[in-house]
């Protein structure tokens, strides 16, 4: 038994304090000797459906509580965890069918119908489909046979041990895939294993003096690498993994005072969310006396931000830049922030290498840059992943042999370009592809161009992205055709494209300009932009109070001058962050709580308007209900 595997940790601490809290959520405690017992269960049940070493399982689920139990018991089911996103669309579920095509798939009844729907357009079928209930504290599962498309459940009735299973997981076994985005107009799988990880979780918990007193608070979507950092540093530590609701994630007032309410000791993000954490409150602003640590990853990170932070809550949490990517096992490179010389608007470092770690900046990719020279950047670590899952073309392409050696070592190229400063410290300067970072997801401009040129009437397409590193951030996409409207390929891109990847604003072209050298006019690209955002035709005016004060919100938020109350909160610039900070300034602005969904159901202003009318008018009319507001309204 490898001592460092992850899982194996996890028994031992459950072992030596059974009934000590593991995880809290929405008020339910589950302890150490629970989550192991049902963790367990996943693992039997694995098992008994003859899922072994290097079989994909699928995690397709909604409750938080779920997932990570499900995370637990495939690693000790030695099966390879593969965790999916509801906002996963067509091209992500293509390469699940195609490619990965996972022998079990764990999956919440409430997805099931869409999970048929996609399965109905590929050949391959997965072999073990089983359907998970949490009821009283106790797993119920039951299970799913396809026989000619038609999928019929049937009961689980064998009884499942809940001793930690005797399967033996050496260190170089893989462990987990993760899509990242991909230049090829798919999503990359990304190969994990068990040391690689173990290695960053116990240099984090070194690092950061990590005890069983931690709390950390998980933000991450189960479906991002970044996931399994907050599930396993408390819980090799004996720690408490302190789990918010759907609803308290996505309001950051609700947000700011969880972390104070479940005292959070230690909680990864990206520098969006920490911006949103700091505009949260509108008058004065307490302190967070028990957040020790603040990890930042994912995007550019600012001296300023850390001035508002430290003049909003004070000195007392330690606050960390991080860098790294999942094909290089998550971070590998950290920066203290301390005392801050560089003027706001300068970008903090990437800093230091992790244990067993080298940022190699190269010139032309053979020779080590000096200080303040820009080159590519390449991680040199014996802890990388494994490569893209069953893809050797593109493992070859960005797993390289190490050009400073000549025996055989492999690196990874990271596509970032940056230079060294006077202390060695890494500074990112940007992507040398057209890779982008939107509110910490990575999304590859190339992918979604080559999605949007797929639909057989557009002709040509560009996507930018407007104002990066800002809050007022978005993607927007150029095409020309002669007869696609900009809402049908909008509903177009939603069948092909995450969430995530569905640019802000789409717009249409007579034709693109163009520079002295023949080549798109970014620039000009941008200036459309402006004039998109600006409003520069003609805007519906307000027609009551509410729509009026919403639409004051809108430009706040949104960082433009003109909004009519027909707009739409996504074509003038809107994401899924930017939504979060209208809601919590909704709160604050009319004392009525929605949820995001309220935005993406209700995206014009007029409509948003309404939906808050009906909201305050039953909160006053009867003052019993106004915090269930949410549930008795469908908003």
């Amino acid at each position: 038994m490898d001592k460092k595997i992850l899982h194996y940790l996890f028994e031992q601490v459950a072992y030596q304090n059974p009934e000590n809290v593991a995880i809290s959520m929405e008020g339910i405690l589950i302890s150490y000797k629970q989550l192991n017992a049902q963790s367990n269960q996943f693992a039997h049940l694995l098992n008994h459906y003859s899922i072994e070493k290097n079989d994909v399982t699928a995690v397709f689920l909604s409750n938080s509580l779920i997932k990570t139990i499900s995370l637990i018991g495939i690693f000790k089911s030695g099966s390879i965890y593969f965790p999916l996103d509801e906002k996963y669309n067509r091209n992500h579920w293509s390469e699940l069918f195609n490619r990965i095509q996972p022998k079990a798939l764990l999956i919440s009844k409430e997805y099931l119908s869409r999970f048929i729907e996609y399965a109905a357009s590929f050949d391959y079928v997965i072999p073990v489909i089983i359907a998970i209930d949490y009821t009283s504290s106790e797993l119920i599962f039951s299970k799913y046979s396809c026989v000619n498309g038609d999928y019929k459940e049937l009961p689980v009735e064998i009884v499942l041990s809940t001793d930690n299973p005797r399967i033996q997981v050496a260190g170089d076994d893989a462990n987990y895939i993760f899509f990242t985005s991909g230049s090829t107009g798919k999503p990359k799988a990304v190969l994990g294993s068990h040391q690689s990880l173990s290695h960053f979780i116990h240099w984090e918990s070194k690092e950061f003096n990590i005890s069983s007193n931690v709390r950390i608070g998980m933000l991450t979507s189960f479906s991002f690498d970044a996931s399994l950092r907050d599930v396993f540093v408390p819980l090799i530590n004996g720690g408490v993994l302190c789990l918010p609701s759907q609803e308290v994630k996505e309001n950051p007032a609700m947000l700011v005072e969880w972390l104070r309410k479940e005292k959070i000791t230690l909680l990864h993000t990206i520098p969006g969310m920490f911006r949103l954490l700091l505009h949260s409150e509108a008058n004065e602003k307490k302190s967070f006396p028990e957040l020790e640590y603040l990890l930042l990853a994912g995007e550019k990170l600012y001296v300023k931000d850390i001035i508002a932070w430290r003049n909003a809550y004070g000195n007392n949490t330690t606050i960390v830049n991080l860098y790294g990517a999942t094909e290089s096992t998550l971070i590998k490179a950290f920066y203290r922030v301390g005392d801050l010389n560089g003027k706001p608007a300068d970008v903090l470092p990437a800093g230091q290498p992790i244990s067993n770690t080298k940022l190699l900046i190269l010139k032309d990719g053979s020779r080590l840059c000096g200080v303040n020279e820009i080159g590519s950047i390449y991680i040199r670590t014996p802890f990388l992943s494994k490569g893209y899952y069953r893809d050797e073309l593109n493992t070859a392409e960005k797993f390289v042999q190490n050009p400073l050696l000549n025996e055989k070592e492999i690196i990874y190229k990271t596509g970032d370009y940056g230079r060294y400063d006077e202390n060695r410290n890494v500074i990112i300067l940007g992507r040398e592809d057209a890779m982008v970072k939107l509110n910490g997801v990575r999304i590859d401009l190339n992918s979604i161009e080559k999605a949007v040129i797929g639909h057989g009437a557009v002709q040509e397409v560009k996507c930018i992205l407007h104002e990066p590193e800002t809050i007022s951030s978005c993607l927007v996409c150029f095409y020309t055709s002669t007869s696609v409207t900009e809402q049908e390929l909008r509903e177009y891109c939603s069948g092909y494209l995450s969430q995530y990847e569905i640019p802000a604003i789409i717009h249409r072209l007579e034709k693109f300009p163009v520079n002295v050298n023949g080549k798109t006019d970014v620039p000009g690209l941008q200036s459309i932009v402006q004039n998109i955002l600006s409003g520069k035709k003609q805007k519906e005016l307000p027609a009551n109070e509410i729509e009026e004060k919403l639409i004051t919100l809108w430009k706040t938020v949104l960082g433009i001058e003109t909004v009519g109350i027909s707009d739409n909160f996504f074509e003038l610039g809107g994401s899924s962050l930017k939504a979060l900070r209208l809601i919590n300034e909704v709160h604050k602005k009319f004392n009525v709580k929605i949820n995001i969904d309220s935005i993406f159901r209700h995206p014009v202003v007029k409509e948003l308007a309404g939906v808050i009318s009906q909201a305050a008018n039953l909160s006053q009319s009867n003052p019993s209900v106004t915090n269930q507001i949410r549930k008795t309204i469908e908003i």
